[in-house]
């Protein structure tokens, strides 16, 4: 609700009547809201239409009943008093003027440190809000990366599984080669002692075979 004169001062009427002080703190809590700057004024304005009238002073004429009484002594002296009454009178007057000015000054410097606060707070719970957005953001964020770590471990672990069969075929490998290259050195050994024994028998063939095989390497 908007601080309109109306809505201040419904609301300070409702204070009274329900026997509470109505004061700008109450009345913003009564309308739900608006400027402390403009229900001050408002308010000011209730409370000045609803202020009692001020007692009049007191007369400085003599009673008739004492005058016939009094002789020109005690007149002196009741107007005497009455002059310093009245001197102290406008003196504290002053003296309130002046403290009233000061009061009022402090109110709106009050007022309007209260407007600040009033800006500063909603400033604060937007960014609040703004935050709380982005963690939000941040923590989906989060939870998608780490989805996608744990894909890539698993990844991870299958390539590993992968290369440990590769370097087992390897070592199998290595040993089947060293396993042919034993077999192929014993074939090796095997002909060249049939070849030995086979020489001597074969006489001048042999021979003509091996000479054969002499010219031919000259």
């Amino acid at each position: 609700m908007k601080a309109t004169r109306e809505a201040v001062y419904e609301a300070a009427d409702a204070l009274t009547n329900a026997g509470d002080t109505p004061n700008v703190a109450a009345i913003r809590r009564v309308i739900g809201g608006g400027s402390f700057t403009t229900i001050q004024t408002h308010f000011l304005a209730w409370r000045q239409e609803h202020r009692a009238p001020p007692v009049s002073a007191a007369t400085s004429t003599l009673p008739a009943d004492l005058e016939d009484g009094l002789h020109r002594l005690g007149r002196t002296v009741w107007e005497r008093a009455c002059t310093g009454a009245h001197e102290r009178l406008a003196t504290e007057r002053a003296a309130l003027n002046a403290a009233q000015a000061e009061h009022d000054a402090a109110r709106r410097e009050a007022t309007a440190l209260a407007d600040q606060l009033a800006d500063d707070l909603d400033r604060l719970q937007t960014a609040h809000a703004d935050l709380t957005q982005e963690a939000a953001t941040t923590r989906d964020d989060l939870v998608e990366a780490r989805r996608a770590l744990a894909v890539l471990q698993a990844r991870l672990e299958e390539v590993q599984g992968q290369a440990a069969q590769l370097r087992t075929a390897e070592h199998a490998a290595v040993d089947q080669a060293a396993a042919l290259r034993g077999r192929l050195e014993a074939l090796e050994a095997q002909n060249a002692a049939l070849l030995a024994r086979l020489g001597p028998k074969g006489g001048t063939r042999g021979a003509s075979s091996k000479d054969s095989r002499s010219d031919t390497r000259g």
